[in-house]
C-alpha cells in the first residue's frame, strides 16, 4: 500500500548529515512505491504564527502567503 509522505528539515546545511540521512529515507521509500514531499523549511520563506486567528475563517492554513501555504493541508 503506497502513501504520501511529507518531509520536513530543519537544517541550512545542503550537504551536511541531516540532508544525507534524509536523502536514503527518501530513496529508501521512493523504493518501495511511496511518493515523497520534501520541504526543507530552513531554506524556505516561513514566518511563525502570528496569533491573527484569519486562518479559521478563511480556511486557509494561513492568512500570511509563504512557503508553508505550499504543504500546507488542503492546499496542495
Amino acid at each position: 500500500m503506497s502513501k504520501k509522505i511529507v518531509v520536513i528539515t530543519g537544517s541550512p546545511r545542503k550537504n551536511g548529515n541531516s540532508f544525507a540521512m534524509t536523502d536514503s529515507f527518501i530513496k529508501a521509500a521512493e523504493a518501495k512505491g511511496h511518493t515523497i514531499t520534501r520541504f526543507d523549511a530552513a531554506l524556505k520563506n516561513v514566518g511563525g504564527c502570528r496569533a491573527c486567528e484569519t486562518c479559521f475563517s478563511t480556511g486557509k492554513a494561513c492568512t500570511f502567503d509563504d512557503d508553508f501555504n505550499t504543504i500546507a493541508p488542503g492546499n496542495s
